[in-house]
């Protein structure tokens, strides 16, 4: 809930073209003062001696609820975005080069796709590359080694593109999450070397992304929607429907 209070304060709401509200992270000159103002309002009320009144501690019913996806959106959802669309591609432009190289060294790591459920809603989702933290630990222990990182992603590799076929349309006729496509290295390779993208900095954005990834995904399973429930009962209903036929 404080990192959502934080956040909140870098928050920008715009427009899109169906006139709906979307919510991105600035850190503008402006946008860090008002963070500041408020981290030292924070600090100052923190003070046992300014206590102004006797807040109780919420219960697990009154957070999960209208604060939980609040707290999702602005401390998982927003940063995730920022991370991918500023961080893995706008900042880190080669502009030397056309202007899909940065997706490319992206999309080699990150996909931002969607799926069909069973009732017929599409939902996003990013999938991952399989990069353990130790493999992490190894890029940043010896630094932006292109060839290096390619071999050891082949090494964890265990999908050729025909399998990787059957698992998608197994997936998609299941209403499931897609599988990663199987890692290029020639593709890396070519644009991590010849656009200088591959550097500390990426990879420390690249370690970010991944766990508040993994964050969101236990976050989710703790506090689902009303949606996701009303999916998996959905689900189980159909099953047990089958079952009895």
């Amino acid at each position: 809930m404080l990192l959502e209070a934080l956040l909140r304060q870098v928050t920008v709401i715009t427009k899109n073209a169906s006139d709906k509200a979307v919510y991105s992270l600035h850190f503008d000159k402006k946008h860090r003062r008002k963070l500041e103002a408020y981290v030292r309002l924070l600090l100052l009320f923190c003070d046992e001696r300014f206590k102004l009144t006797d807040e109780h501690p919420l219960s697990c019913s009154e957070y999960d609820g209208k604060i939980s996806k609040r707290i999702r959106k602005a401390v998982f959802d927003r940063v995730l975005q920022y991370l991918y669309k500023q961080n893995l591609y706008k900042e880190l432009k080669w502009r030397k080069e056309p202007f899909s190289a940065a997706k490319k060294i992206r999309s080699s790591f990150i996909s931002d796709t969607s799926y069909m459920t069973s009732d017929d809603k599409r939902i996003p989702v990013f999938l991952k590359r399989k990069i353990t933290p130790s493999m992490f630990f190894r890029m940043k222990k010896t630094g932006p080694d292109v060839e290096m990182c390619a071999s050891m992603i082949e090494m964890s590799e265990n999908r050729n593109w025909e399998e990787y076929k059957e698992l998608l349309e197994k997936k998609q006729s299941e209403h499931k999450v897609p599988p990663m496509a199987p890692f290029d290295r020639n593709i890396f390779c070519k644009f991590a070397s010849i656009t200088g993208l591959w550097t500390d900095d990426y990879i420390d954005s690249l370690m970010l992304f991944y766990r508040y990834h993994d964050m969101l995904l236990t976050y989710k399973k703790l506090y689902p929607s009303n949606k996701s429930k009303e999916r998996k009962a959905n689900g189980k209903n159909k099953s047990r429907n089958y079952h009895r036929g």
